[in-house]
């Protein structure tokens, strides 16, 4: 596909960009204004019309349902929460407060 676009000249390019972008402004003004969209499509009105129109009012484009990225965890096993459950709690202390990064005041001017 970009291979064919290369051997594209540039004019022929932009006038397909310039397409694109004027199908996209109209499908807009026609969402926008209902008269517009009935001027294009008779049956506009109907409960059954569906066209790209339709589509960008309800804001359903798409192939339908998308698929969840992440879905839920499997369940712990019972062994594994009782492992966590009965695990010794280990305080740490701060490594700053064992350096004494902050007990230094800036040098005193004068």
């Amino acid at each position: 596909m970009i291979r064919a676009l290369r051997k594209l000249k540039p004019a022929a390019i932009y006038g397909m960009a310039a397409c694109v972008i004027a199908q996209m402004v109209l499908a807009l003004a026609m969402a926008a204004s209902p008269e517009l969209h009935e001027r294009f499509h008779s049956d506009a009105g109907d409960q059954h019309h569906e066209c790209a129109v339709t589509h960008l009012i309800q804001g359903d484009f798409g192939d339908g349902t998308p698929v969840p990225l992440i879905s839920a965890a499997p369940p712990a096993a019972v062994h594994e929460t009782e492992i966590i459950a009965t695990a010794p709690a280990l305080w740490v202390a701060p490594l700053f407060l064992m350096n004494g990064v902050l007990e230094h005041a800036p040098p005193a001017l004068g």
